[in-house]
């Protein structure tokens, strides 16, 4: 994150090196998070896994289309505010 109202003299800390490095920690971040709640997702329903079948097929398909719809707007929607809140020059 860049500082906008820096004293005199002191210059905001980003700019490329550090927005790579910042982005490469984010990534990393989101890769490790999502294999790990992968992996816990799939201990818990392993026993469970016809229950867990079940319960998909019988979901009517409108709410399953409603769902991702929401779920790919929530992402759009943060993808645009991490875009907006990085540094300007």
């Amino acid at each position: 994150m860049c500082v906008i109202a820096a004293p005199a003299g002191d210059l905001p800390k980003c700019g490329p090196v550090a927005g790579r490095r910042a982005g490469r920690k984010r990534a990393l971040t989101a890769v490790v998070g999502t294999l790990a709640a992968a992996a816990v997702l799939v201990w818990v329903l392993f026993d469970r896994r016809g229950a867990f079948v079940a319960a998909i097929g019988a979901a009517p398909v409108w709410i399953l289309v409603a769902h991702r719809l929401a779920e790919a707007r929530h992402v759009l929607d943060s993808t645009r505010q991490t875009h907006n809140d990085g540094c300007r020059h």
